[in-house]
């Protein structure tokens, strides 16, 4: 698809079911979706082999241009909690992908300024949860990291589709994600409530430390929640 054909119908990517909160899809789970009157949204679960799947099942719904949704970690230290990026480029150790230029210029003209515009994100295959892990991306020129945006982008190249990212930072570059965090998770990326008591048990530094990440979360879903309202003025031909 030329980057000038007018975008008629959107399919939005999400990792977890927490990002699909601010479409009001608050109670769903890994691998549903759920049409809109301006396209569909599909929930993945973590990971570049679920977000592939979701992808390409939003195609098979009549998806025109695909967008990958959601939070990502932060790399450059000029990125706070909340910040909204829509990034020129998706890099992942197997390939590289520019977002749609006319797309992008979509997305950014309704979030009215409200976005950071170019730069790099970068798609890893496992959790960057250190500081370390994050400076060693930085040195690279990625402002920030996610999971999921190169599949995303890889299956909207295979198609002849336009792609774009929005990304809202939840943890900074200079903040860790502890590893209770994860353990927390389960495979599609909801609650795993029986691993609540181990994590309770480790102590006043894990629940700092938690409790930080969930304020981060919680202003990196405002961020996306503000955005979702503006976002179908982008299916408009």
């Amino acid at each position: 698809m030329s980057a000038q054909t007018p975008v008629a119908e959107l399919g939005v990517v999400v990792a977890l079911p927490i990002e699909a909160g601010s479409f009001g899809l608050e109670r769903r789970r890994a691998g549903e979706c759920e049409n809109f009157d301006w396209g569909a949204l599909a929930i993945a679960g973590p990971g570049f082999e679920r977000a592939t799947l979701a992808a390409q099942r939003l195609i098979e719904r009549g998806a025109r241009a695909l967008l990958s949704w959601g939070i990502a970690g932060g790399l450059s230290p000029g990125l706070a909690t909340g910040d909204l990026l829509l990034p020129q480029r998706v890099v992942s150790d197997h390939g590289e992908w520019t977002t749609d230029p006319a797309l992008r210029a979509r997305v950014q003209q309704a979030l009215a300024g409200r976005v950071c515009e170019g730069g790099d994100l970068y798609c890893s295959r496992a959790p960057v949860t250190s500081v370390q892990a994050k400076r060693a991306l930085a040195i690279r020129n990625m402002l920030a990291v996610d999971m999921e945006s190169a599949a995303v982008a890889a299956i909207a190249q295979q198609a002849g589709l336009p792609f774009v990212a929005v990304k809202a930072i939840c943890d900074p570059a200079s903040r860790e994600i502890p590893s209770a965090a994860l353990r927390l998770l389960d495979e599609g990326g909801g609650m795993r409530w029986r691993a609540l008591p181990g994590v309770l048990r480790e102590g006043p530094r894990t629940w700092r430390s938690l409790t930080v990440l969930r304020e981060d979360l919680a202003t990196a879903r405002g961020s996306l929640w503000r955005a979702a309202r503006v976002l179908p003025r982008c299916a408009q031909p």
